[in-house]
């Protein structure tokens, strides 16, 4: 007790608790708030409706524009933005043009809300009448969903990086660990991978099993933290022998004066990488470089199609959905906060509407997607995969001739009709021979 009385007055009177922020460090607190691409997107669209407005011979300054003359910029706006090739803007292309003039509208007018006042009503009316007319017309854009890696190029890419740990190619390695790290752990895009630290992973053996996992909450468009946001910290892990072993070899060759987990590979000429102690340089990958790694590697390893980031995201959710995972669990490692946000990645593959296609023109299904043997009971279920096999068997020429006219499927007494250019109508089904024969006696009585 004495000694912790000495210590409270011994201390200088002079030191302090707590710091002294400048008013200057305090707005740039509530300005880093405000995510870097967020940011960007409203100083965009703020852009194009001055632009528009100077060419309309009608400029307006937001900071003493009065909310009806803003509301009657935004109508003419809304019905005639496009791009600059001519085209029309999607849907959530208007509505997130929309909310970036609120955004920047209460940083300059904080009592004015475009969405609830009523001054833009009409204003809001006119957007909601340019959506319904383009959907009625048919001139809607379509929504460009990031779709998985094929099977293919899954296998491309594991081809690519088989001989990775031999190889001594730091451009390489350092693409292989990008790949590891965003498909186990669901990363989006550039927006963690800028960040990342070689004291990010870490390494431990809870069940015997050495694995690697991020336990650092980073700020992610699901995730923003602050007082109305939310922590999250991903479930993912990597385990697998060989992928630990990249991992590890990586971090040893790291640059040591660099700090962050993704570097510059160095490129001497002549340079033996297979004696050198480090492979990279004391320079960190630019956030815009990471964003389009997987453009890099669709290149590197000749994929079929130029995938971005989006789709490595879009694949993991995709295989865990198809190995059965619930969704629960998969939101764990993924970090969605809904599970209906899980149903986009749902999509049938290209493989997928191939064999829908299929189906539907009577064809045999031939879907790579599907690798599981189905079973006979399956088989006798399901008309298309009933003579799939058969029809699929390249060894045996015979079995491709399908019969013609009349095709029944299984033990069901349900006919299928084929009719011209590919389409089918189900035929009535044949009733039992005895009731054949009561219909005839049945006529033969009427007409007696």
């Amino acid at each position: 007790m004495r000694s912790i009385l000495s210590f409270f007055f011994t201390m200088d009177p002079r030191a302090k608790r707590f710091a002294d922020s400048s008013s200057q460090q305090r707005k740039k607190l509530v300005s880093d708030a405000v995510p870097v691409s967020t940011k960007k997107v409203t100083s965009t669209w703020v852009a194009a409706l001055e632009l528009y407005c100077e060419e309309k011979e009608n400029p307006f300054d937001w900071k003493t524009v009065s909310p009806g003359d803003l509301a009657t910029q935004l109508e003419g706006f809304y019905a005639d933005a496009r791009r600059k090739n001519g085209e029309i803007y999607k849907r959530n292309s208007l509505l997130s043009a929309r909310a970036a003039f609120g955004r920047h509208l209460s940083s300059v007018q904080p009592e004015v809300n475009i969405f609830k006042d009523p001054a833009f009503l009409n204003a809001n009316k006119v957007l909601d009448g340019v959506l319904k007319e383009r959907k009625r017309s048919g001139t809607e854009r379509g929504v460009d969903h990031k779709n998985p890696l094929s099977e293919g190029d899954l296998q491309k890419l594991h081809e690519y990086f088989k001989d990775v740990l031999v190889d001594n190619d730091p451009r390489k390695l350092a693409m292989y660990v990008w790949y590891l790290l965003t498909t186990h752990f669901c990363l989006r895009g550039g927006e963690i991978q800028s960040k990342l630290t070689r004291t990010d992973l870490i390494f431990s053996s809870p069940d015997g099993k050495e694995r690697i996992t991020v336990a650092t909450d980073f700020m992610s468009k699901n995730h923003t933290g602050g007082i109305n946001g939310s922590s999250f910290s991903t479930n993912g892990c990597i385990e697998d022998e060989d992928q630990l072993a990249a991992i590890k070899l990586y971090l040893q060759k790291l640059n040591p004066n660099c700090q962050r987990l993704f570097q510059r590979a160095r490129s001497t000429p002549g340079m033996s990488f297979a004696a050198a102690d480090h492979w990279y340089m004391n320079s960190p990958l630019s956030h815009n470089l990471l964003s389009s790694m997987m453009r890099r590697l669709s290149e590197a390893a000749g994929l079929s199609q130029a995938y971005t980031n989006h789709c490595l995201r879009a694949t993991s959710i995709h295989l865990m959905k198809k190995g059965g995972i619930e969704d629960r669990k998969i939101m764990a490692v993924s970090g969605h906060r809904n599970v209906q946000s899980l149903q986009a990645y749902d999509r049938p593959t290209a493989s997928d509407a191939s064999a829908c296609a299929a189906a539907i023109d009577c064809k045999p299904v031939c879907s790579s997607a599907s690798s599981a043997t189905p079973s006979p009971s399956e088989k006798e279920n399901t008309p298309c995969l009933a003579s799939s096999a058969a029809f699929c068997n390249e060894s045996s020429p015979s079995s491709l001739a399908a019969p013609s006219g009349i095709v029944v499927h299984g033990s069901s007494n349900v006919t299928i009709q084929l009719a011209p250019f590919g389409h089918y109508t189900p035929a009535r089904p044949a009733p039992p021979r005895n009731s054949r024969l009561s219909l005839k006696r049945k006529r033969k009585s009427v007409d007696s």
